[in-house]
Formats: structure tokens, C-alpha cells, sequence
């Protein structure tokens, strides 16, 4: 009962603030959430026997879980009386027999059920994914579904008085109400997987796209997303107050600059902080008898806020327009802030705020019990159908952030093998470019060789600036951009062109790979007079009425430019993944996550050879499907990187003396 009854004790963080007459306090926020050491405290509450019943759980389970084994009331039994051990029993008889089986969005019910023991077989059919195949712009939710497709649009809403929040608890809800909802549920879900059937199964190419590629890449993600990555949850606590403490000395550095403009200035990163100044003023002021003089506010976070400061106070012109008025975009700040020691300054700041509240802050908030985050995939997620990730993202995992993702233990390395050049690979062979191609089939330098095309040089001569700029123009002309867009590309990497060069450098490039210059070119063509673009493995990009102004239009044009490309490289790789799956699996590698054309893995390390070898064999090779016969021949080949977490990459290459490079390499052994 103690267990059940325990509540997370108050705490809080401390930094100094400095006031406005200059004297420094010490400001105490209050830490919100379920940390691991709640998980432990209520462990130790428990009784040597009952303790195995709470290790791993989620924190929203605990209690739950706690209460079933005090016998007290089962999270089911409010539903099931005493009939609950048997609708459970006929639930697994139903889930583990080999009736085929559908759902929407059905990974996470397959891993709820899998996480109470249910193993659900013949999982054959998802209509988020199917409705992804027919409109990749449309949202995809059941709701929103029911109302296209179908009559009974708006089902939800009775359900949905009781649900106050996102965190209202299902149990408020009458039976009366739920369970019809329930029953509305699956019949909505099963209308539309009639619906999307008949226009998917009129195509063989779109029936084999979704039983042979998107079925079982689906039921691979499923199990990556139970498995979960393991997180070094003492480096994520150090690294969050060393950059909180950071922080807070950008605050006082940008607070003393700003006043020196801005007269009577408070800084502040939010509002609630200053609801909070303001309530401390008012009561020493009241406890003196006296008025309370408030100051000039200025959040740090507020946009319209900074606008007015460097338009009004630092008397700098904002270039930037919107229909609402000036605009104060991170790229308008970088071009202050060569000039501005205070945009400067609140740049480093915003920089490290970012890496805080979405890793730092997010990984503590969403690390499940078992030390892990359970990310999920998601083949929906874009409109390319490139594969992403949300709860958290980490497709988008800044460098400074990756050293958090460990093995499961001193046993194991972290593996990342990465597709290079993959889209450049993908285009050089729908162009049929002879020129591109023989670079890759040479295994060429082809950035360096592109250099030395572009700048009149030979090779030797290229500067690594040259390589970086030709690098980023092949990527640029795939995507459709202007010489304006390779040059601000280019600015924060330290090379700096103007637009002209950029143009010049895009036409130069262009000239050189003609047969790919001529195949993009066609793409935009194709995609306005057909309405749409497909890919060798059947999925499409469609061209929307709703694009009104020629802007947006144009930008639909580029991207679906790229659309062919970028979503055949991810389906490679995907497919590969999933042929490769159950011997990975077999051989003790697990595959944790993937990030755009790399999928990163924990090896055993006495398996670290044969996974190097059999990486080789299976992906540094003209691509051979007999499923997917419109991909025979295209060339494609990785590059594999080891450490002991995500941060750390050591390439090991696919022809390297495997005994020389671990004498070399030996500290990762230690």
C-alpha cells in the first residue's frame, strides 16, 4: 500500500539570477516527472517476492501492476469482473492463432499486447499504411479517415466529452459510451480496409509494394520499437546541468548587454518566469508599504519581443518580410549577429535551449523503467515515405547528442552502417549517367572527380573546400535548388560563395552529368502532365490541386523532383534490412534504430568480423530483385563505423586486415 500511495518528492534545481539592481538570488524551479530513482524508492518499498513484478514496467504501469498483485483491482477488472483470466485467455487464443489480422496504426497494439505476453500472428493488414499508399498528404488518423471515407464520421465525439486532456484517464469514461465507441473502432478500421483494397488490388505493382515490402518492413519496426535502445541516463543528467549552467551565463551576459540599450530591462526565458518576478516584486513592495515598480520585461523566447529590440533599440533594419510584418527567423538572427554581440550571444543560447529541452530534458521525460527509449517508426511519416520517427524523433539526433545511445552492455559495440552517397547512387542509375555510374563502379572519389570537372583542375589539386562545394552541389541539383540556396547551404559549413557562384557552379555541374540533368528536368515534365511520379517499387507522389500560388507550387514541383530518388533510396535500404533481419537476429546482432540511410546496431563484439563480411556480401553490389525487377542493377554500397556508443565512429573498412585493425584499435576492446 505504501508502494501503491508513493508520490515523487518535491525538488527542484537552483541557478543565480541577477536582479535588477544588480544583486544575485538563488532561483529554485521545481523538477516535474517520474525519474528512475522514484522507480527504485517504490522497489524498495516492496517485498523481496514482489519486486520482479515492477522492473522494466512504465512508469504509468506501476501502479497498475502493483494493485493486480496485492490482489487488489485488476486494471481489466472494472470491465471483466470475474471473468477477467478468462477473456484474457480468450484474447491470447485469438491473437496467437493464424486468422489474418488488421488494425490502424496497429504497431502499438501489437506491442501492448506483446508486453502482457500476447504474441499477435498473421498481423496482415494496416489501413494507416494503406491509406499512406493511396493520398501521402491527406493526415491519416481514423477520425479524420472515417469522415472521407466513410458514414459514420464524427464517432469519436461522444467518447471524446470525457477526455478532458491527453492525460484523462479512459476509466472516466461510462461503459455506456465506450463500449460502442470500442465496437466503432474496429468497424470503421474494417470499412476502410474494404475501401482502400479495392483501389490498391487493381495494380499488381501496388499489391506486391504492399504485401512483399510494406507489410513486413512494418512487422521488423514493431519488434526495433519493443526492443527499445538502451540510454546512458548519468550522461544525459551531467551533460543537462552543464548546459542548464551554460545557459544561465548566456542569460546574464545577454542581460547585461541588452541594458546597456534597453533602460529598466529584466530578462526572462519565459512567461512563467516572469509571472513569477512580477509576484516577488509586488510582495516585497507590499511588504514595504510601497508601490511596486515593475520593469521592462524582455523574454528571451519571444520573437515579437526581440524584433523590437534589434529593430527599435539596436536600430538594426530586419530584411525579412511577412504579411504580418517584420520577421526575426534563425536565419535573419545568424546575419545580425556577425555584427551584434547580443544577437550573438542569444544564438549560443537558443542553440543550447534547443539541445536541452529536445534531447536532454525529452530522453529523461520518455525513458521508460527499463533504462530504454521505445521510439516508433513510422512508414507514414513523410510524404516521400522515407522512414522517420516520433516519441522521441531520432532521425534528426543532434552530433553532440549520440554518445547518450549505449549497448546493453561492455559486450557489445555500437555498429552504424551508412549507405554512401545512396541518392546520388539512386540517380546516376535512373539517368543511365555512363559518367557518374563508372565513378561508382571504379569506387572513385566522385565529390573530388565533380571538383575537379567544376574548377577546371585535376585531382590532386582539389582543396577540401573545392570537394565540400561540388558534394553539396550534386545534393542541391537533386533537390531543385537555386545558387542563392547552395550558397547558404555552404555558409555555415565555413565556405562562403555568392549567388552567382552558385549558379555558375549548378550549370557547371549540370553540363557535366547531362544524362542526370535531362532525367530531373523530365521529372518535373512527367509530374505536371501525369499528376503524378512513381517509383520502381510502385509508390507515388501526387501533384495536389490545393497548390493555389505559383510559390507553392514551384516548391511541389522541386520536391517531387527528388521524390523518386530520396524514396527509392530509403526503400533499398529498408528491403535490405528486412531480407537481413532474421540472420542478424540469429547471430545475436540486434538492430535498434535507423536514421535516414544508416541503421545503427548493437554487435556482439566477437561477432564483429562476420558482420563486417556479411554487410559486404549483401549490400556492396548491384542490387539484385526478383520481387522488385525494375531495381535490377542499380549499384549500391555502405560504409560501416564502430564505437562504444552512437558519438563514437571508427570506420572499419569492408577490405581492411580485420587482425591489423583491432591491434589498432585495441582501446575499444579495453
Amino acid at each position: 500500500e505504501a508502494a501503491i500511495a508513493y508520490k515523487p518528492p518535491e525538488r527542484y534545481t537552483e541557478e543565480v539570477v541577477t536582479l535588477k539592481n544588480g544583486k544575485q538570488k538563488i532561483k529554485k524551479t521545481k523538477v516535474k516527472g517520474w525519474l528512475e530513482e522514484d522507480t527504485k524508492a517504490v522497489i524498495a518499498l516492496l517485498p523481496e517476492e514482489y519486486r520482479e513484478g515492477v522492473v522494466g514496467l512504465a512508469k504509468r504501469d506501476i501502479k497498475l501492476k502493483l494493485e493486480a498483485i496485492l490482489d487488489k483491482e485488476p486494471p481489466l477488472k472494472r470491465y471483466w469482473g470475474d471473468q477477467h483470466e478468462r477473456c484474457m485467455a480468450l484474447i491470447k487464443e485469438i491473437m496467437e492463432c493464424d486468422t489474418p489480422k488488421g488494425a490502424h496504426n496497429g504497431s502499438y497494439d501489437v506491442n501492448r499486447l506483446r508486453g502482457k505476453g500476447i504474441i499477435v500472428k498473421n498481423y496482415a493488414w494496416d489501413t494507416i499504411l494503406m491509406h499512406h499508399m493511396i493520398d501521402e498528404e491527406r493526415p491519416h488518423d481514423l477520425d479524420d479517415l472515417s469522415f472521407v471515407y466513410t458514414k459514420d464520421g464524427g464517432y469519436k465525439s461522444e467518447k471524446n466529452k470525457y477526455l478532458k486532456s491527453s492525460k484523462t484517464s479512459w476509466a472516466n469514461i461510462p461503459m455506456g459510451v465506450l463500449l460502442p465507441y470500442n465496437a466503432q473502432d474496429a468497424d470503421v478500421t474494417l470499412q476502410l480496409y474494404h475501401v482502400f483494397r479495392e483501389k490498391i488490388y487493381k495494380e499488381p505493382k501496388r499489391v506486391k509494394l504492399f504485401e512483399k515490402h510494406i507489410m513486413p518492413a512494418q512487422h521488423m519496426l514493431c519488434d526495433m520499437e519493443f526492443r527499445g535502445s538502451n540510454i546512458d541516463v548519468e550522461w544525459v543528467k551531467k551533460t543537462r546541468a552543464e548546459y542548464l549552467a551554460k545557459m544561465n551565463d548566456y542569460k546574464i551576459e545577454f542581460s547585461q548587454l541588452v541594458s546597456k540599450v534597453m533602460p529598466n530591462v529584466y530578462v526572462v526565458d519565459s512567461p512563467k518566469e516572469q509571472a513569477e518576478m512580477e509576484k516577488q516584486i509586488k510582495e516585497q513592495a507590499a511588504e514595504a508599504g510601497a508601490e511596486p515598480k515593475l520593469p521592462n520585461f524582455l523574454n528571451m523566447n519571444s520573437v515579437q519581443q526581440l524584433i523590437v529590440l534589434f529593430r527599435d533599440y539596436y536600430k538594426i533594419p530586419l530584411t525579412k518580410k511577412t504579411k504580418s510584418g517584420d520577421a526575426l527567423d534563425a536565419d535573419v538572427l545568424k546575419k545580425i549577429a556577425k555584427k551584434n554581440k547580443a544577437a550573438e550571444v542569444l544564438l549560443e543560447y537558443k542553440k543550447l535551449k534547443k539541445l536541452e529541452s529536445t534531447y536532454l530534458s525529452a530522453t529523461l521525460e520518455n525513458i521508460d523503467t527499463d533504462g530504454k527509449l521505445h521510439t516508433e517508426f513510422l512508414l507514414y511519416g513523410t510524404r516521400t515515405s522515407r522512414l522517420s520517427s516520433r516519441n522521441p524523433n531520432i532521425q534528426n539526433v543532434d552530433s553532440e547528442m549520440k554518445t547518450m545511445f549505449i549497448p546493453p552492455s561492455k559486450d557489445y559495440f555500437c555498429v552504424n552502417v551508412d549507405q554512401s552517397a545512396a541518392e546520388l547512387h539512386i540517380l546516376a542509375w535512373m539517368a543511365q549517367d555512363a559518367k557518374m555510374t563508372s565513378i561508382f563502379e571504379a569506387y572513385r572519389d566522385l565529390h573530388r572527380e565533380t571538383a575537379a570537372a567544376v574548377f577546371g583542375k585535376k585531382l590532386e589539386e582539389i582543396t577540401d573546400s573545392e570537394r565540400k562545394i561540388a558534394k553539396r552541389t550534386g545534393f542541391s541539383v537533386s533537390y531543385g535548388v537555386s545558387g542563392k540556396g547552395l550558397a547558404d547551404i555552404l555558409e555555415p559549413e565555413g565556405v562562403k560563395i555568392t549567388e552567382s557562384q552558385g549558379n555558375k557552379f549548378i550549370e557547371k555541374w549540370r553540363n557535366t552529368y547531362k544524362a542526370c540533368a535531362r532525367y530531373l528536368d523530365s521529372c518535373i515534365k512527367n509530374f505536371k502532365r501525369y499528376g503524378y511520379l512513381e517509383t520502381p517499387f510502385g509508390r507515388r507522389r501526387h501533384k495536389y490541386k490545393r497548390y493555389a500560388d505559383a510559390g507553392r507550387e514551384a516548391s511541389s514541383d522541386r520536391q517531387a523532383c527528388n521524390f523518386p530518388i530520396q524514396s527509392t533510396a530509403s526503400d533499398i535500404q529498408v528491403y535490405e534490412m528486412v531480407q537481413m533481419y532474421p540472420t542478424l537476429i540469429a547471430n545475436g546482432v540486434l538492430p535498434v534504430f535507423t536514421v535516414h540511410d544508416s541503421i545503427v546496431m548493437w554487435c556482439p563484439k566477437d561477432k564483429l568480423l562476420w558482420l563486417r563480411d556479411y554487410y559486404k556480401k549483401m549490400t556492396c553490389r548491384r542490387f539484385p530483385n526478383e520481387e522488385f525487377p525494375g531495381l535490377n542493377n542499380c549499384l549500391m554500397y555502405t560504409e560501416m563505423e564502430v564505437g562504444r556508443n552512437y558519438g563514437e565512429h571508427i570506420k572499419l573498412p569492408y577490405d581492411a586486415d580485420f587482425e591489423q585493425w583491432k591491434e589498432e584499435n585495441k582501446f575499444l576492446y579495453e
